[in-house]
């Protein structure tokens, strides 16, 4: 879970994103999670939650991109600007980095758009070697300027810290990162 807040005079935003099953039929327990079956045809989805209230009353979740492909998105950040309230393969072991943003505080949300320039390959040797890709990812954001990192393990070799500035069309936009394996 990844959580942002912005408050002045007249707003009391909170935000959360979290990974949970995308709620599809058979897909709404921790027993239909795709685990190691990569044949399964539930997947994780990020969900995104609203207060307008500071934390009193919260809207209706809402599941962001959900394209039709088998994929799992996981490993969820979500950044405001404190300035201005800004805001796969068959083993479903390749991931790319993709990020959205509002300008509306949540309300609606952009397309995906891909980060990565290439997939992380999580099936190569020494991949589980204790730090993993995801202990170190990270997304802040301050007057327009939103950096994103990760690591990743492009071509099968070692552990690499990536970064990239993410643009949104507004200074006043809320931009989430979002971590999706491709089938």
């Amino acid at each position: 879970m990844s959580g942002a807040a912005f408050r002045d005079a007249t707003t009391s935003f909170v935000y959360a994103v979290w990974t949970d099953l995308s709620g599809a039929a058979g897909c709404t327990s921790g027993a239909s999670e795709p685990d190691t079956d990569a044949t399964s045809t539930c997947k994780s989805r990020i969900w995104f939650a609203r207060s307008a209230t500071g934390g009193t009353r919260w809207d209706a979740l809402i599941m962001l991109n959900n394209p039709a492909s088998r994929n799992d998105q996981f490993n969820p950040r979500v950044a405001v600007d404190d300035n201005d309230g800004t805001f796969g393969d068959a083993s479903r072991l390749k991931t790319n980095i993709w990020y959205q943003s509002s300008s509306d505080n949540g309300s609606t949300w952009t397309s995906a758009v891909m980060v990565s320039s290439g997939q992380t390959d999580e099936t190569s040797a020494g991949a589980d070697s204790g730090n993993q890709y995801g202990d170190y990812n990270g997304l802040s954001g301050r007057r327009g300027i939103f950096p994103l990192s990760w690591t990743d393990r492009r071509g099968g070799g070692f552990e690499e810290i990536w970064t990239s500035p993410l643009n949104p069309d507004s200074v006043t936009d809320l931009v989430l990162a979002t971590f999706i394996s491709q089938l």
